[in-house]
């Protein structure tokens, strides 16, 4: 079933399991990150493919929106210094 993608996990009389052998894992550590846009992002999650052709392995390479994660840390540091710090 699904040209390997599919793999017959178990099975019984009334029903049939099947593993996603392409499903990723609920977390793992990338070695590389990339910036992009939330058009490129969505593009590369699409077609598999990074702005400039290149091939994406997300078990390799983070994608991220530059301005999503300074939205985030800047939660972060407000809330560790009480609500008067900013990023150095």
């Amino acid at each position: 079933m699904g040209g390997g993608r599919w793999r017959l996990a178990a099975e019984n009389d009334y029903l049939l399991i099947y593993e996603n052998t392409r499903a990723l894992p609920r977390a793992w550590l990338a070695n590389a990150e990339r910036v992009v846009t939330e058009a490129e992002e969505l593009s590369a999650i699409r077609t598999g493919k990074l702005p400039g052709g290149q091939l994406w392995d997300p078990l390799q390479t983070v994608l991220y929106r530059s301005a999503y994660w300074e939205h985030i840390w800047s939660e972060h540091v407000t809330r560790q210094s009480g609500g008067n710090a900013s990023r150095a």
